[in-house]
């Protein structure tokens, strides 16, 4: 499988605020968007953090008695072999999808499927039972992301996939060595906000603070005063 994390941030790196709704970020933007679009993923994945925005930042009060679930990994109800899929990490249970397939205007339909570990609460994947909501096991008690990447290849035939943030879910996957190409769209703005996540982040006690040496292959223009610049992971 082909995996490549795309990513839009401002000069300073950041991947969130008000920069991206700036009169100049529009065209940069834009040309983010033109550029996933070319490289025709079948999957976009995030983290549990932007997740819950798509899922709509629901809470679900669960039962407190234990339940029994099926060991394994569950296939969901949203699709078939080949559909589009929005794919998230949510290690703890945290992301209550409503329904099986995620529907935003202008783009089309895609099933959901989750990334959970050993260790996520029993009660929460009987709730995605009951919606439907696939979800593949990786992992006891941290993420496995070369066995999550797998499993989306051999489960729902997956070839490409775009790892779209935020920085926690870019980093992990990079590095556990299962990204093959970075793509960051630059916006001709700088937040200046340290509060804010950037284009990669490290958790502590979970990832390794190492540097990972990347090579150019692309930098260009884009519309708005941006630039793409594509880089491939590895030697």
């Amino acid at each position: 499988m082909r995996t490549i994390v795309h990513i839009y941030c401002s000069l300073d790196g950041r991947i969130s605020g008000p920069f991206m709704g700036a009169a100049a970020a529009e065209g940069s933007r834009k040309a983010y968007g033109k550029i996933r679009e070319e490289m025709n993923a079948d999957a976009i994945l995030y983290g549990t953090t932007t997740a819950k925005d798509f899922a709509g930042r629901s809470v679900v009060a669960l039962a407190n008695e234990p339940v029994a679930v099926p060991a394994g990994d569950f296939a969901g109800r949203g699709g078939a072999s080949g559909s589009e899929y929005v794919v998230a990490i949510d290690a703890q249970g945290e992301v209550f999808w409503k329904d099986p397939v995620l529907r935003r205007p202008g783009r089309p339909d895609a099933q959901v499927i989750e990334i959970v570990t050993e260790k996520t609460p029993k009660n929460f994947l009987a709730y995605l039972r009951e919606k439907g909501v696939a979800y593949i096991v990786a992992g006891e008690e941290r993420m496995d992301f070369a066995l999550a990447t797998r499993k989306l290849q051999e489960l729902f035939g997956i070839s490409t996939l775009l790892v779209c943030g935020g920085g926690m879910a870019d980093w992990s996957f990079l590095e556990a060595g299962c990204v093959d190409e970075v793509s960051v769209v630059v916006a001709p703005l700088v937040s200046g906000d340290p509060q804010l996540a950037t284009t990669f982040d490290w958790m502590t006690g979970v990832n390794e603070s190492r540097p990972i040496a990347l090579q150019l292959a692309k930098a260009q223009p884009v519309a708005g005063g941006g630039v793409h610049l594509l880089y491939r992971v590895g030697a």
